[in-house]
């Protein structure tokens, strides 16, 4: 049997870390992303799945030509901060994407996934939803973690083991991620595409450096020295990785863009 996403512990997570969403944008991140799309392009009536605050939506549309942009999230809090902007050609609507009837049949040119993915332990009905609502010859953009990296993995498999001595709710609590959290691999995205008959237009992997910062440091101070402590012994170890492996096991970004085909 499947495994599907457990809505609460998404809902439980994304909320209590709401004002986190309003931070300021990592440029240099989103400036690789921008790079990759094509600004040239005219992306329709786009739609960005999982989409918070909608602070990366809206500034992809700053930049990028979009007729409209319909964002979705499942937290109706984060929907109310989005549509709280008042940004025009824009409405966020809360709802689950793994529900086919959320939306009505090829009513969009462009779907947005911005590390969203990673939160759905199966794609199968994600993708099966999102192809439905796609036109034809629709666009479908990816950027999520990228699951053949070895930072990721090495991660994904601490996680694993705090869940089993401390206990899933461990996890939400300190705002570490959820337990529905897979970082999925190429091989997996790919099966799945090709099921949906979805064609991959272009591809590339990227590092983001993100920063370490000590969670809850009053609260837990030794929680937050090891998670501090793991950050950066791993950037060293991954300065020795990357001199040595390729960018598919370094990296830990992919950006896809696909057609429908």
């Amino acid at each position: 049997m499947k495994k599907r996403q457990i809505k609460e512990f998404e809902i439980e997570l994304f909320e209590k870390n709401i004002d986190n969403y309003e931070e300021k944008i990592d440029e240099v991140y989103f400036n690789k992303i921008l790079n990759f799309l094509d600004k040239n392009q005219k992306y329709g009536v786009v739609l960005e799945a999982g989409c918070g605050t909608g602070s990366y939506g809206l500034k992809f549309m700053e930049y990028l030509n979009f007729e409209y942009l319909f964002g979705v999230d499942i937290s109706k809090k984060m929907i109310e901060k989005f549509n709280s902007k008042n940004v025009k050609n824009t409405k966020g609507i809360a709802g689950d994407i793994e529900e086919e009837e959320l939306f009505t049949n090829e009513k969009f040119d462009t779907i947005i996934f911005h590390n969203i993915l990673h939160h759905f332990p199966d794609l199968n009905q994600v993708i099966k939803s999102s192809n439905k609502w796609l036109k034809k010859k629709g666009k479908i953009i990816i950027i999520e973690p990228n699951g053949d990296s070895l930072q990721l993995i090495i991660s994904s498999s601490i996680r694993k083991i705090m869940t089993l001595f401390m206990g899933k709710n461990y996890l939400i609590k300190n705002q570490i991620a959820t337990p529905n959290e897979i970082n999925h691999k190429y091989s997996k995205y790919k099966n799945i595409f090709f099921k949906h008959d979805l064609k991959i237009i272009k591809i590339k992997i990227i590092e983001n450096i993100t920063k370490n910062k000590l969670y809850n440091f009053k609260e837990n101070k030794l929680f937050s020295l090891t998670i501090f402590t793991y950050g950066f012994l791993w950037r060293l170890f991954y300065k020795l990785l990357c001199l040595f492996l390729p960018n598919k096991y370094t990296h830990n970004i992919i950006m896809m863009e696909l057609n429908k085909i």
